[in-house]
């Protein structure tokens, strides 16, 4: 096989950060290279570099050695580059055909040549075997099928190197299978990928190589045989990571909230507790209902029907304002959208919602809220140049923990978490264990949503398992498996 693209020597860096030091990779042609590290290691700069986004400070690209200068992204895809990101780039109200089209639609007689359009498409879709179809519309496709998207968009280009940046991460393990079948396929057709995720077993699924990154500079890059799991997170992290979870020996106290026959658009007939001291799972396949659950008891979602009580009293909740004034706070799916203001500074987002305790006849008391930012960041040891540097420039690890920190503020009783560690890297995730074990130890009450079963059976003392809409069971710690849970999230 010959070499597709080579980096060589680049670095770039920002105010206060080297994202890349002296950065040297290499992928050949019908190989899949793989990108591991933590969050912060400098995996999104390097795919930005690549993609045109970014212009590097120092260093070369060659594709096909031919050295390439991406002034923008449109150059990077004019040159063969194509880039599947996180965060899905696609048009909600139009077809499937229409996106991945998109800007070079097929013309005739200076109209859009739909007829020609929507049969190139489906000859794509049929070549990759997907099971959507041309004239499907994006927004009524699940997460997985407009990944497919995505990736049928840059087939069409005949790109050389497909850029996929976790690809995996809100999308079921039967759609992940799916998604990485079809990634070998194009891969015995030649086509080169980089493949980054935080989903570690995935790489020895489709991976040739793996090359890791760690605080900017690149630590190695080995072929998948010479690897596992373990010496990946070692090789990341700069040490070994042992007892993930601690022992769940925690002082459980009273009652915090009741859920009684909740109902809403997406669930029903809803009944749990969740007392002080206590973390308590919520498990099931994408889409069961538990985030609308979670929404509704935050008073973000319109609730139909049913009772929520707290601390034994029958409150109403109406909106987030009501749910926050209750003590309740929550961790959102989408830190991005959501969770955090992303142009908003660090110091602004963690002091945004508790602002009223550092107002005094109508100012704000500076160096009061100064030190609770400061405390906050020492706290959950974030990763930041300053308070102000705006949220958007840190990694996904950093973003989760500034959310974090602005709800510890509020001295919340109830902590609802929704997916807190999508989209974070091993070692981050075991801070976040530490932090809510903590969190639950001082008498704070935990309602943990996550599509991770590890992460579900090593934190949870108890498990609510739901499906379309329902709790089918709720599993105490001696009866916590993979198995027990998939069972009920499956079956009817």
């Amino acid at each position: 096989m010959g070499v597709l693209l080579e980096v060589k020597h680049i670095s770039k860096s920002f105010p206060g950060v080297k994202a890349l030091v002296d950065i040297n990779l290499t992928v050949k042609e019908g190989e899949v290279l793989c990108l591991a590290g933590e969050n912060g290691a400098g995996k999104s700069t390097l795919i930005k570099v690549l993609s045109g986004i970014y212009i590097p400070d120092e260093g070369e690209i060659f594709l096909n050695g031919q050295k390439c200068n991406f002034k923008e992204p449109i150059d990077s895809l004019n040159a063969g580059i194509s880039v599947v990101h996180q965060e899905h780039k696609l048009l909600g109200n139009m077809t499937v055909g229409e996106n991945i089209y998109f800007g070079r639609f097929p013309m005739r007689g200076g109209l859009v040549d739909y007829q020609k359009m929507y049969a190139d498409a489906d000859a794509i879709i049929n070549k990759l075997g997907l099971t959507i179809k041309s004239r499907d519309i994006v927004s009524s496709l699940t997460s997985s099928q407009s990944q497919m998207v995505e990736i049928a968009k840059a087939y069409s280009r005949d790109a050389k190197l497909m850029i996929l940046d976790e690809p995996s991460s809100s999308i079921t393990d039967s759609e992940v299978e799916t998604l990485l079948d079809l990634i070998n396929k194009l891969k015995k057709q030649g086509k080169s990928f980089i493949y980054v995720s935080h989903k570690l077993k995935e790489m020895f699924v489709v991976g040739d190589e793996i090359a890791v990154l760690k605080d900017g500079h690149h630590i190695t890059t080995k072929s998948v045989d010479e690897l596992d799991v373990d010496k990946i997170v070692s090789l990341m992290i700069g040490r070994d990571v042992k007892n993930v979870f601690r022992p769940k020996d925690r002082p459980i106290g009273k009652e915090v909230i009741r859920v009684e026959h909740l109902s809403n658009d997406h669930a029903s007939d809803i009944n749990f507790y969740i007392r002080a001291g206590e973390i308590v799972g919520f498990a099931g396949l994408v889409g069961a209902g538990r985030s609308e659950v979670a929404e509704s008891i935050f008073g973000c979602r319109k609730t139909f029907s049913g009772d929520i009580y707290i601390n034994g009293e029958k409150i109403d909740i109406r909106k987030p304002k009501d749910a926050i004034a209750k003590k309740i706070a929550f961790v959102t799916e989408d830190r991005k959208t959501t969770g955090a203001i992303q142009v908003k500074s660090v110091g602004e987002n963690i002091s945004l919602v508790n602002l009223k305790a550092y107002c005094h006849y109508g100012f704000i008391d500076k160096k009061a809220e100064n030190e609770a930012i400061m405390a906050g960041i020492e706290r959950l040891h974030i990763k930041t140049p300053s308070m102000n540097q705006e949220v958007q420039f840190l990694s996904g690890g950093n973003q989760q923990k500034v959310i974090l920190a602005k709800w510890l503020l509020t001295n919340s009783q109830l902590l609802i978490c929704d997916e807190p560690t999508k989209g974070i890297d091993v070692g981050t995730k075991q801070e976040f264990y530490g932090i809510l074990d903590d969190l639950a130890r001082e008498g704070v009450a935990i309602m943990l949503i996550s599509s991770e079963m590890t992460e579900i059976i090593g934190l949870s003392n108890r498990v609510y398992v739901m499906r379309n809409g329902h709790i089918k069971a709720e599993l105490d710690e001696s009866q916590l498996s993979e198995q027990t849970i998939a069972e009920y999230s499956m079956k009817d």
